[in-house]
Parts: structure tokens; C-alpha cells; sequence
């Protein structure tokens, strides 16, 4: 796996009101309260538990619309896989507008309910060199939910490549392994038209954990609010990494200081009483940042000289939660990583992996888009929102190795935000993935000797937003 967990170690804490960018072009900032459209998606059995959830989002001034509706219901009718059913879904319903308003959307955020096991996902494909894998890799992929329609408007089932096996690889990036086509071998815009997020769990009593949660969170932010719209506190952290970008990071806090008193905790501080450190983000965390940015190494139990996963457990007793955001690698895991580690493939055939010693001799088969509990995986990321006591609101993240690109998705969030203060983390996020294809030049980019540009193309594919799309900050 290519390992790029990123750059300098620094904690950036923010609050007040933040000035617009040049990049966000937006003239001032956004001060009017922006409202969320948000479509709940779960299995059958839980749409009633999940109802009050709903009800109790509808009271919130952030929420224009929530209704729950069954994952069932939502892919009857629809050809495809049960991932591909469901995005069919997802796009007939925002195509439907209202009569008194056809620009508006049916929703414009979605929150699926359920981990790898219970929901389906989207595996794509990368033409990784690795001969026991026959050059083929397969990530988890949410963002081809959000990835609606092609450039005509029309649904894109991120599949144009239909030729033997690559009818059966959805999202197909090349330019590691094959050098003589394009990178985008299935034409993926990676523009999403919808924000999503999920909640990672896999029964009714963690469903039920997370509800209870989400509603304090929710009732605490609005009391804050209440009081004083002008003191809202957006708070970001940042830890180290394999290379230095005190610069970069120092950049962006700089842009965001006329408006927000921002602290810094770097690896490279010639203090060492503000080195970043597991203690010092659990008191972040308990002092009431609402942001946590993190950049340096990662691995799924946590951040390297940062946030443990073992360590969670000392956020409990905590109302309003932390949104965090790492661009480090694996923090973020949330299902196996074929064909190196165990799955079970679309075919219903179990499969050890390289990892433990498969090899193939032609193209693996693809995965299942639901992954059983013996073919799952955990992360710092889904241990903090399924938690039921403290942890975070939600969780943006890597599921596998990151590269220092990924550091232009941070900077998109970090302006949106920057900008428009009352914004839903789901719509800074869109705007993050939207920017980065446009600051990366994703549409001219071409395969070299090298294994980098392919790895640029698909960076945005590769991350997750845990969590309900429709949180605002405080």
C-alpha cells in the first residue's frame, strides 16, 4: 500500500466569524443559516427507531425536510447489484422537484444507516501493481453515491468500460499497471451532486446508541446557538507526519485568522509543551472543539502522537461532540480491502486474500457490496461516532493508504467553512470533493512511469464521511 500519511503536526484552534476566499468565490460571508434537505436511508427494520430521529431533525432551524425511508423500498424496481439499486434510487428521487419550486432537489444530503454489513456499499478498482493480485485492487468507494449524474445530467453508473471482466469493475482507475489508456477508464467525474454520510453500525442497540446521541449533540448546538450566534467556536487540530508542512498548514490558518483566534500545537514548535500528543487532543476533545483537523500518519487505531482509539473512552459525559477530519492513512477503515485481505465476492464465493497467501491467475472477481462481520474492519473513525458516549459526531477519513493530495480536500473544507460558518459538514465536504477535482486537474491528468497520477485521480474516492451530513457546526 502506498503510504503517504501526511505532513506537519499542529493543533489550530478557531472561533468567530470567518471571511470568504477568493477560492470559495463568495463575495462576503455566508451569515444566513443554510438549510439541509436530508433523506435517511436504513434497512426495514430499523426506518421505525429511526423515525423519531426524524421527527426531532425537522425541529432544528438548519433542516428545510427529513424523512426516513426503507432501503428496500428504495431499490425495488431498479436494475443492478444492491449498490447500484440503490444509488438508481437515490438519483429518481433527487431528480423529483417541487411544483413551486422546480430548481429544488428532492434532498440534497443522505445519511445511510448501517455499516458494510447491513447497507450496501460500492467497491472501484485501481490497476495496483501487485502480481498475486493479478494488478487489481478494490477500496470501499461512498463517494459513487454522491456522484449522481454524468455531464449531460443523465444517471452515471460509473461503469462505461463494459468489455469482458470490466463489466463487472464499477469506478475502474488505471495508470499503475496499464500505461497505455486513460486513467478514468470507467469516465467517473468524482463531482458529487449530494452530500453522504453513514452511520457505522451493525445492530439495532448501536443504531439506538448513536440516535440518543446525535439528538444531545444536536439539542446542544441549537442551545449554543440560541445564545449567541456571534460567539459560534470552530475549532480545527492537526498532528504530524513523514514530511513537513508547517507551511501549508500555516497557510490556511493564516487565511482563517482575521476572523477566528486560531492555536497551533506543531511537532515542529520549539516549544514542546504544545507538541501534539494523545492527552493534549483528549482535552481538545473535552474542552469543546467542534473541528479537529489531523495531519500525519495514521493507521486504523489512530493518529501517530494523536488520537488513540483506545483512549475514546475519556470523552465520555460530552454533549456537543467533535467533527474530525484526518487525511493520514486508515483511519477511516470500514470494510475489507480486496483482494489482499479476506472477502466474500459478488458471486457469494469466500476468499482468503494475498495477504494470507491467494494467488490469481486472472482478474479476481469483484466484491460483494455487503461485507459480513469475518470480512469487516474497524477504525479510530468508526469507534468514534458508533460509540454511544462521547467520541465524535462524525468522522471524515482515508480507508486505506493516503498521499499528501490529500491535503487539497482539507484545504476545500476548511475554506467552506471558513466562509460560510452555518454550513452542514456534508456541504463543506461536497464542496471539498468538488474543488479537488478542479485544483488537481483530475480531467487532464494522464498515466507517466510513475505510480503517482493514478493515486491523485482516485484520492477523493477513497475517503468517507461517517456521520450525519446535516451536522452544522457551532
Amino acid at each position: 500500500m502506498h503510504v503517504a500519511s501526511l505532513v506537519a503536526s499542529s493543533l489550530i484552534a478557531l472561533s468567530g466569524i470567518a471571511r470568504a476566499t477568493d477560492d470559495v468565490r463568495t463575495p462576503s460571508v455566508a451569515t444566513e443559516l443554510a438549510q439541509t434537505r436530508l433523506l435517511i436511508v436504513a434497512p426495514d427494520a430499523w426506518v421505525d427507531a429511526l423515525n423519531s430521529f426524524a421527527q426531532s431533525k425537522r425541529s432544528l432551524p438548519w433542516i428545510a425536510s427529513c424523512e426516513v425511508v426503507s432501503l428496500k423500498s428504495l431499490c425495488q424496481g431498479h436494475a443492478g447489484d444492491e449498490a447500484e439499486q440503490l444509488k438508481r434510487g437515490l438519483f429518481s428521487r433527487w431528480n423529483r422537484v417541487e411544483p413551486a419550486n422546480t430548481s429544488a432537489h428532492d434532498f440534497d444530503a443522505v445519511l445511510l444507516v448501517g455499516d458494510t454489513e447491513v447497507m450496501p456499499i460500492r467497491f472501484m478498482m485501481l490497476d495496483r501493481a501487485t502480481t498475486p493480485a493479478f494488478d487489481v485492487a478494490f477500496y470501499p468507494c461512498d463517494l459513487y453515491f454522491a456522484d449522481l449524474t454524468d455531464e449531460s445530467g443523465a444517471f452515471d453508473d460509473w461503469n462505461a468500460r463494459v468489455d469482458g471482466h470490466h463489466a463487472r469493475y464499477i469506478g475502474e482507475v488505471h495508470g499503475e499497471s496499464a500505461k497505455d489508456g486513460p486513467i478514468d477508464a470507467d469516465g467517473c467525474q468524482l463531482v458529487p451532486e449530494i452530500s453522504i454520510g453513514r452511520w457505522p453500525v451493525s445492530t439495532l442497540d448501536e443504531l439506538n446508541g448513536v440516535i440518543a446521541k446525535a439528538i444531545a449533540h444536536d439539542r446542544a448546538t441549537l442551545t449554543s446557538r440560541s445564545k449567541d450566534a456571534a460567539a459560534r467556536k470552530v475549532e480545527l487540530v492537526a498532528c504530524g507526519g513523514w514530511i513537513d508542512n508547517a507551511a501549508r498548514i500555516e497557510g490556511v490558518a493564516r487565511s482563517m485568522e482575521p476572523a477566528f483566534a486560531v492555536q497551533r500545537m506543531f511537532y515542529s514548535d520549539t516549544d514542546a509543551s504544545r507538541h501534539p500528543d494523545p492527552t493534549r487532543v483528549i482535552e481538545a476533545l473535552a474542552q469543546g472543539r467542534a473541528l479537529i483537523l489531523h495531519t500525519g500518519h495514521g493507521q486504523p487505531h489512530g493518529w501517530e502522537h494523536g488520537l488513540q482509539a483506545k483512549d475514546l473512552a475519556r470523552t465520555s459525559g460530552q454533549k456537543s461532540l467533535a467533527v474530525l477530519l484526518s487525511i493520514g492513512c486508515s483511519t477511516a477503515e470500514v470494510s475489507a480491502q480486496p483482494p489482499y485481505t479476506a472477502y466474500l465476492d459478488a458471486d457469494g464465493v469466500s476468499h482468503v486474500g494475498t495477504n494470507s497467501g491467494e494467488i490469481f491467475s486472472a482478474p479476481p472477481p469483484p466484491p460483494a457490496c455487503r461485507q459480513s462481520a469475518q470480512f469487516g474492519a474497524t477504525s479510530l473513525g468508526e469507534a468514534s461516532v458508533r460509540m454511544p458516549d462521547g467520541g465524535a459526531i462524525a468522522y471524515i477519513g482515508c480507508v486505506t493508504g493516503s498521499q499528501p493530495c490529500a491535503h487539497t480536500l482539507l484545504d476545500g473544507f476548511a475554506e467552506f467553512v471558513g466562509a460560510h460558518p452555518t454550513t452542514s459538514i456534508g456541504a463543506a465536504w461536497k464542496f471539498a470533493l468538488t474543488r479537488y477535482v478542479r485544483v488537481e486537474h483530475l480531467a487532464t491528468l494522464k498515466p507517466t512511469s510513475d505510480w503517482y497520477p493514478p493515486s491523485v485521480y482516485f484520492q477523493p474516492m477513497k475517503f468517507v464521511l461517517l456521520g450525519d451530513p446535516s451536522v452544522v457546526l457551532r
